[in-house]
Order: C-alpha cells, then structure tokens, then sequence
C-alpha cells in the first residue's frame, strides 16, 4: 500500500464571512490543520447559494449576520444540496438565534469566540455527521454536551453511564474529550462552566 493511499481525503469547505479578516483567520485556520481545503470564499448571503451551486462542498461555515438574506440562502441550499453539511458562525452567543438555525436544520451553531482548537474540534464534528449545537461553548458535541449537563447536576460516573446506556469506558473516554475541549481538569470545573451558561 503506498503512503498516498493511507492518507484521509480532505473536507472541502466554503467559507462564507463579510468581514475578510475574520474569513481570512477561518481559511488559515483550516488550511493549516491538514483535513481541510478551502475551495471557495464569500462575502454575501447569495455568494453562498452560488458557491454550494458550482463546487457542492463537503461543509459550508456561513456567517449569520451579512449582507443579504441568510436564512433564505440556508434554506436554498439544504432543499437544492442535502448532502453539504452546514454550519452557521456568529459573533453573538445567543441560544434564540441557535435555536431558529437548528430548527432550520443546520448541522451547528458556532460562535466567533472559541479558540483555535475547540472551532476545529467541532468543525471536526460537524463533517463527521455529528451535531454541535452549544453556542461558543467549547464545541462539544450534543452528546458531550448531554454527559457535562449531567455531571452539572452532580451524577457520578456510574449514574450518567445507567442513565445514556454507556459503557464507564465510553463514559470515561467522553469525559477526557470534554476536559479537552473545555481546557479544565476536574469535574468541579466542568459542572462550573456548565452552570455559568445554563
């Protein structure tokens, strides 16, 4: 088998963004990690429509407040291109927004304000047919966001793992993956954190 053979096939994006600093840090952010390439770039709510038209990208990363109607064009490509997966950037942490794209049928919310890792982390997540609906928080997955709210209530191990039918062990990997994502390292940091935005 040759190297070339063993390697992943990148995820194709498109970028779409009006401020081109932020777009431009999206792009670089991307490009650099090695799963991605960036095969188009906007500025407007109709560039989007025309990207996904004439490149049909494995994901699409939208900003929500830009020139033209967004929700339209979100909508456009969901019914036009079901299988581009799509997630929605935002400057502003605001579950009501969130929500309105979730329910639209967008693959997840970001906000503008995660680090590096977590935005890559859950751009991850979202190309893998994963959901990430947690507004800037981390990018975690809805899964990931299920077990934090449970150890927020106080469940122990053994309790959250009976109550999501999971293995301790695939309850013990979650947990890893949360700290990661979350930079903590304790429980009582992440039962914190969740309550801080709950």
């Amino acid at each position: 088998m040759t190297e070339s053979s063993n390697m992943k096939t990148p995820i194709r994006v498109i970028v779409v963004d009006d401020h081109e600093l932020m777009r431009k840090g999206i792009v670089n952010t991307l490009s650099r990690s090695g799963e991605f390439t960036v095969v188009g770039q906007g500025a407007n709510a109709p560039a989007a429509v025309e990207l996904a038209a004439q490149l049909t990208p494995d994901l699409l990363l939208i900003d929500y407040r830009m020139p033209g109607d967004v929700t339209q064009a979100i909508k456009a490509i969901l019914h036009d291109f079901p299988s581009i997966r799509i997630a929605v950037l935002s400057a502003f942490d605001d579950t009501d927004v969130m929500h309105e794209m979730l329910a639209l049928g967008v693959h997840g919310y970001l906000t503008k304000g995660v680090n590096a890792k977590s935005f890559l982390e859950a751009v991850r997540s979202i190309a893998r047919g994963e959901s990430v609906s947690d507004p800037g928080h981390w990018g975690l997955t809805a899964g990931e966001k299920e077990v934090a709210e449970l150890v927020a209530l106080g469940l122990t191990n053994g309790e959250i793992a009976q109550r999501l039918s999971l293995s301790e062990a695939t309850l013990a990997q979650t947990m890893r993956k949360i700290y990661t994502k979350m930079g903590i390292s304790t429980r009582l940091q992440m039962a914190i954190q969740i309550r801080s935005i709950q």
